[in-house]
């Protein structure tokens, strides 16, 4: 683990499944004044791509700046909280980003929707520590993505364009592809979905009123109408040991089922309720 400007102010705690600690960090300067929208009215600023490496280490701010033409599209990234109070400034121009996020080394892992991450040593940066790996070369455009950790390091999956299925590697220092191919009815959209098991890359994914399971090493689709769900379920999160699933609604309700309990009537129960309340939950981490 590469050095990291914090400091423990208090012993390890324990919630739930979850064990953690408080942690300071170096002063965070907001650049976002410097990132202005140009098809904004009102001057409003860019909102970037944040993300934080593990265990408080430093923090990637990643703003995209338009060039002359549509196809001209780069990107500032300035990574804060690093030893001494440093702040590094890098740009990125090798396509439209779709994830930002960092391996368990601390290195930047950059998604574009061509199909292709981007590891960057942010510590020691060079062009032989940068590099650059295609998920597929049947993949060409790919709509999200997400990380996901697991015994051997640093896993990715991204949900292809077309929504024919997804692409995934369980080592992005390794990668050895594998494809996930899914029979959706014509029309239908995914409208989210996340990692469920890390073992053997078991996704579940939203559709409609619906919720299903796929998974990299078997060609058994499980699917579950989850009841009285008339609101697109705009957002699908696992929880850190891969045994519950919290679903946002796109009325900002949001409810929280058991991955084992998969399957049986009810499994999903309702833990927040926006009641039309206008400042209503727009995303979950």
């Amino acid at each position: 683990m590469n050095e990291q400007m914090t400091n423990a102010t208090a012993a390890w705690r324990v919630f739930d499944d979850i064990t953690y600690k408080k942690m300071e960090t170096s002063t965070i300067a907001d650049y976002s004044s410097q990132f202005r929208d140009p098809n904004s009215s009102t001057g409003a600023t860019i909102k970037p791509f944040v993300a934080m490496a593990p265990c408080g280490g430093p923090i990637a701010f990643v703003y995209k700046r338009l060039g002359i033409g549509p196809n001209d599209v780069k990107y500032t990234i300035i990574i804060q909280n690093l030893p001494k109070h440093n702040v590094k400034l890098k740009e990125f121009d090798r396509g439209i980003l779709i994830l930002v996020d960092w391996t368990i080394n601390e290195d930047l892992l950059l998604v574009t929707e061509d199909g292709k991450y981007h590891i960057i040593d942010i510590f020691h940066y060079n062009t032989s520590n940068d590099k650059t790996i295609t998920l597929s070369e049947s993949v060409s455009t790919i709509s999200s993505a997400c990380t996901f950790k697991t015994n051997s390091g640093t896993g990715l999956v991204a949900l292809r364009k077309n929504q024919e299925g997804f692409v995934a590697v369980k080592n992005v220092y390794i990668p050895i592809i594998q494809t996930i191919s899914l029979s959706l009815a014509a029309l239908t959209i995914i409208s989210a979905w996340c990692v469920i098991d890390h073992a053997d890359i078991t996704i579940a994914y939203a559709y409609e009123n619906n919720i299903a399971t796929c998974s990299a090493t078997s060609s058994r689709r499980d699917t579950q109408t989850i009841p009285g769900i008339t609101d697109t379920i705009i957002k699908l999160v696992s929880s850190s040991n891969y045994k519950n699933i919290a679903m946002l609604k796109n009325n900002g309700d949001v409810l929280i089922g058991s991955k084992d309990n998969f399957g049986q009537p009810q499994v999903f129960t309702l833990k927040y309720t926006s009641n039309n309340d206008p400042n209503k939950i727009t995303d979950i981490i």
